[in-house]
């Protein structure tokens, strides 16, 4: 009994904080958006930096250093799926099995390749997810969900060669 009063009062304090910052599933989107976004460009300038600074051509830093290679791969998957989500803003913020379906896949794929930040935000994407009404008729097209299984076994990929470049 006593856990479930404890676990109602976190649950009452972490929607308290949610709504008083204003968080609705519109802004988590141009949250995530940014976040992918902001993350991928920074790798790709602090990759750019570290080739500059070693001297070598770009293709020749990342065939002699694997770890930014894996990064930069990384780095490119973030910058496409933060365009998609951004072309499909709207649709996500209508549709909330959509909405929840990109959300879990975040969540997922970035905790596979340790970006705990967009971990977190997927997380609170969920969260705020029945605030969205509509349950909405279609799902992601096929296209989409090539996509997404394309990114999520490169994600896979990508994890495991980091694991095994350690």
């Amino acid at each position: 009994m006593e856990k479930v009063k404890k676990k109602n009062k976190i649950s009452v304090y972490f929607s308290t904080v949610l709504n008083q910052i204003g968080l609705t599933p519109r802004r988590a989107i141009n949250s995530m958006i940014f976040l992918l976004l902001f993350s991928s460009l920074a790798s790709f300038s602090y990759i750019i930096l570290l080739a500059g600074k070693s001297g070598v051509t770009f293709q020749n830093f990342l065939n002699s250093n694997p770890q930014n290679a894996v990064m930069f791969i990384i780095s490119a998957i973030h910058f496409g799926l933060g365009y998609v989500l951004w072309k499909k803003k709207e649709e996500l913020v209508t549709r909330k099995k959509n909405f929840q379906a990109f959300s879990i896949f975040l969540l997922v794929s970035q905790a596979i390749v340790g970006n705990l930040v967009t971990v977190v935000l997927a997380a609170v994407s969920l969260y705020v997810s029945p605030q969205i009404k509509h349950e909405g008729e279609k799902y992601f097209s096929s296209a989409e969900m090539v996509l997404f299984v394309v990114c999520g076994l490169m994600y896979i990929f990508c994890a495991i060669l980091l694991l095994r470049l350690h």
